[in-house]
């Protein structure tokens, strides 16, 4: 019996010692909140963006305790003002995303998306974006990511679809 505690004891004292190298740190978790204010110029008239931003982002460690990769959440909530109309419109969306410190990264979720009364849904991206390690899109899935990510001008869809509204 004396032999199987002192068996047991050396078993996990060795444990112990290469715990802190063969295991990686538990993920970091951080959270905040972030105003955006921005105006938009779309030519007859502007959307001028007022936001709030929640962010949620996690860092994960490799087993060497090397950064590996990053998981973030964006959650925004405010209005879109188009200053020709004075139309106000609810500005929410989520948008997940990871990135591989190899250099990927990956977005899904909904980027735009707004309800007019009587017009319905007038401009919606969402789906999947993959960018390589160089910033080139290399991977699109989904509606609308093609205007925002791949051609210049990144609100032309969103202006365009809210114009006279």
């Amino acid at each position: 019996m004396k032999k199987q505690v002192v068996l047991i004891f050396l078993v996990i004292v060795m444990i112990a010692s290469f715990a802190g190298t063969a295991f990686a740190e538990p993920p970091e978790h951080l959270r905040w909140e972030q105003p955006l204010y921005d105006v938009v110029d779309c030519g007859n008239f502007d959307l001028i963006l007022d936001t709030n931003t929640r962010i949620s982002v996690t860092y994960f460690s490799d087993e060497n305790n090397n950064p590996a990769a990053v998981e973030y959440q964006y959650k925004w909530n405010g209005t879109m003002t188009n200053t020709g109309t004075g139309s106000v419109f609810v500005d929410s969306a989520v948008i997940n995303g990871r990135r591989l410190w190899t250099g990927n990264r990956d977005n899904h979720g909904i980027y735009y998306h707004y309800n007019v009364p009587g017009a319905g849904v007038v401009t919606l991206a969402v789906g999947r974006i993959v960018w390589d390690e160089n910033g080139e899109v290399s991977f699109i899935s989904g509606q609308g990511f093609y205007d925002m990510f791949v051609d210049p001008g990144e609100y032309v869809m969103l202006c365009e679809s809210l114009e006279g509204q």
